[in-house]
């Protein structure tokens, strides 16, 4: 789910826009790579693929959406882990990839509940008409909760905002934008 508000401002005429809806659905794997040893991290390959199908018409892309990560995380203690990320995805309707780079911290409460806190940020080259080039670089924070209800199934939920400014002022010059999202998130293992 995301909800995006716009303030547009064409000289004393001030109007605001407000989009709410699905974002489509993803569907992914992830793979283990390597286990945390001491300093050496844990590694894991993370792919996923948006459908536009299953999506609002305001956010539904043209084209699928892939998503290819990579994912390192750090055990510090039985409580508590560091993870970061490095990524690059396409959103379906621009040929030009967002790269993003992720740190978060995960909390584990117990074998059945844990919480993570989570910065983010994105960034993309894209080319414009008459060889122009844009660039855009964005960052969020989000928090959120998962649960494991059997050993081979988590879910979480989580929310977050976007805390940098817009900057793609080849799309909406002179506007401010907001951007506020939550995601529920299903996860099952294949047994060993």
């Amino acid at each position: 789910f995301r909800s995006n508000r716009s303030r547009y401002r064409e000289s004393s005429v001030s109007s605001e826009i407000v989009e709410t809806g699905l974002r489509p659905i993803r569907f992914g794997m992830k793979a283990n790579l390597i286990e945390n040893k001491g300093a050496l991290p844990a590694v894991s390959f993370v792919g996923m693929l948006g459908f536009p199908q299953v999506a609002t018409d305001v956010f539904q892309p043209q084209y699928i959406s892939p998503d290819l990560q990579l994912a390192f995380s750090n055990a510090v203690g039985k409580w508590l882990s560091l993870c970061y990320n490095l990524g690059v995805r396409w959103d379906g309707n621009n040929p030009s990839p967002t790269n993003y780079y992720a740190l978060a911290t995960k909390f584990h409460f117990s074998s059945k509940f844990g919480a993570f806190l989570q910065g983010r940020g994105t960034f993309q080259r894209t080319s414009l008409p008459a060889g122009a080039v844009a660039y855009t670089h964005n960052t969020f924070a989000r928090a959120g909760l998962m649960f494991v209800p059997k050993p081979n199934i988590q879910i979480d939920l989580s929310g977050g905002v976007r805390v940098s400014e817009y900057d793609q002022e080849w799309t909406y010059y002179n506007s401010e934008r907001n951007n506020s999202f939550a995601a529920v998130g299903l996860s099952w293992r294949f047994p060993r």
